[in-house]
């Protein structure tokens, strides 16, 4: 029997922050590389609902939706060490468009208290990184005006964790999660080495007082040797291999009040 059911929902605000910069080669050598740079920031709204059950005393299931919404990004491109003539023939390009889907996602999660001192904890969920991967690239004055696909994959992500307490003040976390790969090692680019990720975290959780709770955590993050697409051309150059034992690690401090 149910004891309860709770809906709810709300609206966030998306940061996206685009910034890119490559080198110029000038035709006097003597100038050494000129520079290219835009960049721009863009906010988007993202709506968020949730539903939780709590099927017994001892158990909650929750669900929770993220829309996607759209990013759009505007600059000029800015150009610095130039040499006149390269300037001459970029002189009639203006501004570079570029639109993209922050995606929708897809999580639900389980609390459940074995007795007075353990919880043990489960996720899964589902991120459309495949609407990320499409983006359109219009840059003003060159005819360029085209949808570029990354080629990315929806993600799944599973996760297990539990929940100890110590004494009535202190209790300690621990988890493990899992998520898919974005990208295969085929198509991966080289500035964003992103494979499956496995990440470990332990935590812990201090009631200083009635009011006040401190807590921290760290997390590892996992994703060992990673390929990358080749890419270049026996004129400019080419690069190819791997990331080697790549690795994040997380540490986070909070107090809540």
């Amino acid at each position: 029997m149910t004891n309860w059911l709770s809906i709810g929902g709300g609206v966030g605000l998306t940061l996206g922050a685009l910034s890119e910069q490559a080198r110029v080669n000038n035709l006097d050598p003597t100038l050494g590389d000129g520079r290219l740079k835009y960049s721009d920031t863009d906010f988007a709204v993202q709506g968020n609902i949730g539903v939780m059950i709590e099927p017994s005393d001892n158990t909650r299931i929750g669900l929770r939706y993220l829309t996607e919404t759209d990013l759009n990004f505007e600059s000029r491109i800015y150009l610095s060490g130039v040499d006149p003539v390269i300037a001459d023939l970029l002189k009639g390009i203006g501004n570079v468009d570029l639109s993209t889907k922050m995606p929708q996602s897809l999580m639900a999660g389980i609390f459940h208290q074995l007795n007075d001192q353990w919880a043990v904890l489960g996720s899964v969920g589902w991120d459309d990184w495949s609407r990320f991967s499409s983006i359109h690239v219009k840059v003003d004055g060159t005819g360029i005006d085209t949808v570029r696909d990354a080629d990315f994959d929806d993600t799944w992500h599973v996760g297990v964790g539990a929940q100890y307490q110590y004494t009535p003040k202190w209790m300690f976390t621990a988890g493990f999660s899992y998520d898919s790969a974005a990208v295969s090692d085929s198509k991966r680019p080289i500035e964003l080495p992103v494979a499956a990720m496995y990440r470990y975290a332990l935590g812990f959780k201090y009631l200083k007082s009635e009011k006040v709770t401190l807590g921290a955590g760290l997390s590892f993050l996992w994703e060992g040797d990673v390929d990358v697409k080749p890419v270049g051309n026996p004129v400019r150059g080419e690069v190819s291999g791997q990331y080697d034992n790549l690795f994040i690690t997380f540490l986070s401090l909070y107090v809540q009040w």
